[in-house]
């Protein structure tokens, strides 16, 4: 006898199992790119609250930048060119707690990999009473992080 001995699989179970194989790549794929802008706001947090400007600064793209003054104070570039200066005072920086805010506003932001944070300044000015906090918003995007504002 020489005859065939392989099992053929009926192609109902490679369906199910074709598809099963796409849904956790799918899976995988979609937690990744949700996830990772995350993961890079929580590095540039963690960056700037030690003061670790230079590479804080790496993070960033566009016009985007950070960097420590002559003074002890740091210059942060937002994405439209415009610079403002923190004082030695103002300083450290901290990134505001989930809670009070909205990382992703939009179901868009999801898509587009967009995370959302804002940064505020922790420091007590002369008198020891704290200023009103500046408020740095960013956004980490699947490129790096770019500040859109400081206020």
């Amino acid at each position: 006898m020489t005859g065939d001995t392989t099992v053929k699989t009926p192609w109902r179970y490679r369906l199910i199992l074709t598809a099963a194989i796409l849904v956790a790549v799918t899976a995988v794929v979609s937690s990744w790119w949700i996830a990772r802008p995350r993961r890079a706001a929580d590095q540039f947090i963690e960056l700037v609250s030690q003061g670790r400007w230079q590479a804080a600064d790496a993070l960033l793209t566009g016009l985007s930048s950070i960097r420590a003054d002559s003074a002890g104070g740091v210059v942060i570039t937002d994405n439209g060119g415009t610079a403002s200066a923190l004082s030695p005072t103002e300083l450290p920086l901290k990134g505001m707690e989930r809670f009070y805010f909205q990382p992703r506003p939009t179901s868009f932001d999801y898509l587009a990999g967009r995370y959302h944070f804002p940064l505020v300044t922790s420091g007590p000015d002369t008198r020891g009473e704290l200023k009103e906090p500046v408020h740095v918003s960013a956004v980490a995007t699947s490129r790096g992080i770019i500040i859109i504002s400081v206020q």
